[in-house]
């Protein structure tokens, strides 16, 4: 078997990575700019995979959970309903949606605020019906949660 030299090795090496780079998805590129600044191809291929596109929008971990996030959070796991109902108030008092107001009713009526949960629920299904287009799932389930406070204030 031939003997092969430090020189020689280190050259295949250098030409495996410069072959292998293109098809890497760094995060950053600092590693290979510093290290082979002086090809063109690798710092071309890896800018273009640092930077992003418009089609796909940067999601950053450390935006904090919105409103109603948090509220559906503690309404599936049952922590604090007290807590979820003012954070999905708070979020229906900037800009009521449908969702957000049948979660408010679905809330109020496990704290057994039936008159508030009824309520609520009409209205959801009010705006469930006037969403372009209708939505008829959430019409319905609204009306679901409206019959149940319903039945349970006689």
């Amino acid at each position: 078997m031939p003997k092969f030299t430090f020189a020689f090795s280190t050259s295949i090496a250098l030409v495996a990575f410069i072959l292998a780079a293109p098809n890497t998805q760094a995060q950053t590129t600092d590693f290979a700019s510093a290290t082979l600044a002086s090809s063109s191809l690798v710092e071309a291929s890896s800018s273009s995979l640092a930077t992003p596109t418009d089609e796909e929008p940067v999601r950053r971990l450390s935006t904090p959970p919105t409103p109603e996030e948090h509220a559906a959070y503690y309404n599936d796991s049952h922590k604090d309903l007290q807590q979820a109902l003012a954070w999905i108030q708070e979020t229906n008092a900037m800009h009521p949606e449908y969702w957000n107001v049948y979660a408010e009713a679905r809330i109020r009526l496990q704290l057994k605020d039936y008159a508030g949960a009824h309520a609520t629920a009409q209205e959801a299904k009010k705006m469930a019906l006037a969403a372009s287009p209708p939505n008829n799932d959430y019409a319905r389930s609204s009306e679901e949660v409206a019959t149940q406070a319903k039945a349970k204030l006689k």
